[in-house]
This record gives C-alpha cells, sequence and structure tokens, in this order.
C-alpha cells in the first residue's frame, strides 16, 4: 500500500512538468526541415484559382517518397488564414529536386511552405 501512495505521489509531481513540455512538441511539429529546400511562386491555375507552385529539393543523401508539404496561406500581417497539405507523389532523389502544383483555396498576401513529413526510401 505504501509503494502504491509514492507512485500516485510521484506520478501526481511528473504530470504537470510532462504537460509543460507538450507545447513545445507540438510546435516543432512543424517547424522548417533543413533537409529540404522549397523554392515557390504564387500564381493562378489556367481557370484562374490561385496556386502555388515549386520545386522542393531532397538536400540529404538519400531518397525520400511520400513527401507532403503544409502550405499556410498569410494575410498582409503575417497571420495564416488557411492552410492545406500537399502530398508530392514519386520519389525524390538524393540531390535532386521535384516539381509540385497546389491550389489554394483563397489567395494570400504570402506564403509559408514547409515539409511536414517524408519517407526514406532504404535500398
Amino acid at each position: 500500500m505504501r509503494m502504491l501512495r509514492l507512485a500516485l505521489v510521484a506520478l501526481t509531481l511528473l504530470l504537470p512538468a510532462a504537460g509543460a513540455l507538450a507545447p513545445a512538441q507540438a510546435a516543432n511539429f512543424f517547424a522548417p526541415d533543413a533537409r529540404f529546400a522549397v523554392k515557390w511562386e504564387a500564381g493562378q491555375s489556367k481557370r484562374g484559382a490561385p496556386i502555388v507552385s515549386g520545386y522542393v529539393t531532397n538536400n540529404t543523401s538519400t531518397a525520400a517518397t511520400d513527401v507532403r508539404l503544409r502550405i499556410e496561406v498569410l494575410d498582409a500581417n503575417g497571420q495564416v488564414i488557411g492552410e492545406t497539405v500537399q502530398r508530392l507523389f514519386g520519389e525524390i532523389q538524393a540531390g535532386d529536386r521535384s516539381y509540385f502544383e497546389a491550389p489554394v483555396r483563397t489567395a494570400g498576401a504570402s506564403y509559408r511552405i514547409s515539409v511536414v513529413s517524408f519517407s526514406y526510401i532504404r535500398s
């Protein structure tokens, strides 16, 4: 019984500390990934809808697949007013780049684009 009480006290003391770490971990989820470089430009599709297009460069020594981009639409004050996730099809070989074109629901003053997930291809 004494061990159970000690375990409960320890758990009670540790839970708030674990909760304090959670926001920092969540904030890092969409941090830009230095393993990839993204160059893009805003434009319009042939039908006049807003799009963002460009290239994702794989700066690693291993091919990547299932690359997903987070595209944040920003207003003139830099506030996020929309976002979408775009999957790149195919592989990006080590040191190579892949073209993407992604529709966005609304045009923004600017955009912030980052790689949010990918998988390495094992040879």
